[in-house]
């Protein structure tokens, strides 16, 4: 779970994350993006029939989905979640 939220942080978006299921529920553009970058479809709803966007336009990731997403972003954009990774460990080695 830990590892699917330190990824969706990377992203950069505000809203990013995970739950503490593992499931991710964001702006359904924002994931669409997230999708396209880690080089799967757009569409995230043809992954799993569990996959929907609710009226306010936040789709909900199950954990499968979650971590494939998590999986294939971190595959394609290394580079960005190792920084994401690198910052964070800086701002815990400053505070002590």
């Amino acid at each position: 779970m830990k590892a699917i939220k330190t990824v969706m942080y990377s992203t950069g978006y505000n809203d990013a994350g995970a739950e503490h299921d593992g499931a991710i529920r964001m702006e359904a553009e924002e994931l669409r993006e997230v999708a396209r970058l880690a080089g799967l479809p757009q569409e995230l709803e043809s992954l799993d029939s569990l996959v929907y966007v609710d009226r306010h336009c936040r789709m909900h990731l199950p954990l499968d989905v979650a971590e494939k997403l998590a999986q294939s972003y971190a595959g394609t954009q290394s580079e960005m979640v190792l920084i994401y990774i690198e910052d964070e460990e800086e701002e815990c080695k400053a505070r002590g």
